[in-house]
């Protein structure tokens, strides 16, 4: 067993401490599987162990973060084990915390179970990011912007398992001051308005706008009724035409002439 302190598992961070196991059979004492040697061993109390009963590990003399093991294992059938997991005591419970889990685990090689260190975020100008676990997945960064600025794109986004973050909503997230975020505003509030005073213009002072169709898409039944259903009852073709008309003023003014 050999422990590290980086997620590469380096011989330059292998970490070294005081041995401790649940037990031993024979010569084959716990001190013999930190010896880096893969023709020694250590032989747990138990022929067919089940699951916890056989454990090994290092006490520190101070507090230590590991983040990478290596196993070697030279037993075949049962004698091996294809799941190991790596826990620490967490002295304010009184109990062992699981962090690290390895699956798949073979003998007669070298197993390494490590934690993913999540790549680089990509921080907007006028922004700052808190990234939880260390950068380590599981991890999760979180925007927020300095002063009195708004974001705009997801503000929250996660570690995946390959260490690549989620990207979605990426390309829009911007810290917009406050100015231009007035601008923004002012500008939609006169499309509107536009919108708005053209359709009063020409439809309803003038009357000189007429009918694109004889029929419209709306069913009747619907007429000067406005629900959720309204537009789950229109026709397929429809439906992306209304919502057009309802979230942009140009297009709501020219469906309407």
């Amino acid at each position: 067993v050999r422990l590290f302190n980086d997620s590469s598992c380096s011989d330059a961070a292998l970490l070294s401490g005081t041995v401790e196991a649940s037990g031993h059979h024979g010569q084959a004492t716990p001190a013999k599987a930190f010896d880096a040697l893969t023709w020694t061993e250590w032989r747990a109390q138990c022929y067919s162990c089940q699951e916890e009963e056989a454990w090994i590990g290092a006490r520190y003399a101070k507090p230590q973060r590991v983040y990478c093991m290596q196993l070697w294992q030279r037993g075949e059938g049962d004698y091996r084990t294809t799941r190991a997991a790596l826990e620490r005591w967490e002295a304010s419970t009184g109990s062992w915390e699981r962090i690290l889990v390895g699956r798949g685990l073979e003998s007669g090689r070298w197993d390494q179970v490590n934690f993913v260190h999540c790549g680089s975020v990509e921080v907007p100008e006028n922004a700052r990011v808190e990234i939880t676990n260390n950068g380590y997945y599981p991890s999760d960064a979180t925007f927020t912007c300095r002063g009195a600025r708004i974001l705009s794109g997801w503000s929250k986004i996660s570690c995946s398992a390959d260490g690549d973050w989620y990207t979605l909503g990426e390309s829009g997230r911007r810290c917009w001051s406050m100015l231009e975020g007035i601008i923004v505003l002012a500008a939609f509030a006169a499309l509107e308005a536009f919108a708005v005073g053209g359709y009063w213009y020409f439809v309803i002072a003038r009357r000189v706008a007429p009918p694109l169709a004889a029929e419209a898409y709306i069913p009747e039944e619907h007429m000067r009724h406005w629900n959720n259903e309204f537009i789950v009852d229109l026709q397929e073709y429809a439906r992306p035409q209304l919502l057009w008309c309802l979230f942009c003023p140009c297009c709501r003014m020219a469906d309407t002439w």
